[in-house]
């Protein structure tokens, strides 16, 4: 059951982003999901509603203006899902839908991300924090070239 059907006229819109979203990038097997309300404040009045729903409450988890949920699989306890949610007009949520779809669009770029994950990977295999560090500066750039494409194909 979707979270546009389970709760209706809370979730505005709702996006697969991170690796699984992206076509042959390598990926850990955990679907990453933005979920667009209108208000973080709704959300929150809803939270008991997201927990019957085997959602585990994280709160903003580090980033201002996000709420963070996670949702693991009842027979396995394996995580499933990461959801992070944003107000519609969430600059946060734009970038990473604009990262997702500059990947999507440049197979080329998606490549050497790839390759930068298994670097970086390789570098440090247990410990995701300086994992995700490393990575960080190709993001940063591919992100800059993704706002910068984002306005060309508004402006086109």
């Amino acid at each position: 059951m979707t979270l546009l059907r389970a709760m209706p006229g809370l979730f505005v819109s709702t996006h697969h982003i991170g690796s699984t979203s992206v076509p042959g990038l390598s990926a850990k097997p955990v679907v990453d999901l933005i979920g667009l309300v209108r208000f973080l404040k709704d959300l929150e009045q809803h939270r008991a509603d997201m927990e019957a729903m085997g959602y585990v409450w994280h709160g903003a988890f580090g980033l201002e203006g996000r709420l963070f949920f996670t949702y693991d699989d009842p027979e396995t306890g394996t995580r499933v899902i990461n959801l992070h949610c944003y107000e519609q007009d969430s600059p946060n949520a734009a970038l990473q839908l604009a990262f997702r779809n500059y990947l999507r669009s440049f197979p080329d770029v998606a490549t050497d991300y790839a390759a930068e994950k298994r670097r970086a990977m390789a570098l440090f295999p247990d410990n995701s924090t300086l994992y995700a560090e490393e990575k960080g500066p190709f993001i940063r750039a591919t992100l800059e070239k993704a706002k910068a494409w984002v306005g060309e194909t508004q402006a086109g």
